[in-house]
């Protein structure tokens, strides 16, 4: 019998998230830490003047330290996912182990490439952390999800920061497709 479960929706996911573990590792201004590991990368508006500080220590996924010293509109940490089709899935999920130096509130949404441009399709429950080390999980139905298409060139999980100065470590992210 041969086995499939290396071109499932979740090896996929669990391939990007395996790279990201391995080699994510950067600091410095925002223009230095674009592309600090392959599909994925911080996305901070242009406009806004912040340091940021990335890394990886065993038992943690990404520590990111942020330094906000001027406006910004946007700052998203983008986990690529590949192409990963959703036909004939149910669920798609996500659970996190996560802690931050202060309390803050964060909103994640599986993003998919359509006709050259994007939709976000955003998860009900918002990410509330602080300086506990806190589990969360959520999860969306994809029936009655238009935002969602079946198939995309391209997804990413993308995880919407406050705008503030903050320390915040993600322990581990899995994420699940049913």
């Amino acid at each position: 019998m041969t086995d499939t479960s290396a071109n499932t929706p979740d090896a996929q996911v669990a391939r990007a998230l395996t790279a990201l573990r391995a080699r994510c590792s950067s600091t410095g201004q925002p223009s230095t830490v674009s592309i600090w590991c392959p599909a994925s990368f911080l996305s901070i508006d242009p406009g806004a003047s912040d340091a940021v500080h990335v890394r990886t220590r065993p038992g943690e996924l990404i520590s990111i330290g942020l330094k906000m010293s001027g406006p910004g509109r946007w700052l998203t940490l983008n986990l690529g996912l590949g192409g990963v089709g959703l036909s004939n899935r149910k669920v798609i999920g996500f659970a996190c182990k996560f802690d931050a130096s202060e309390a803050m509130s964060l909103q994640v949404s599986l993003r998919s490439g359509v006709n050259g441009g994007l939709r976000d399709g955003f998860f009900a429950k918002p990410v509330r952390a602080d300086t506990q080390t806190s589990v969360h999980l959520d999860m969306m139905e994809l029936d009655g999800r238009p935002e969602i298409s079946a198939t995309a060139p391209w997804r990413e999980l993308v995880v919407f920061f406050e705008r503030q100065s903050v320390d915040f470590v993600f322990h581990d992210l899995r994420v699940f497709i049913l």
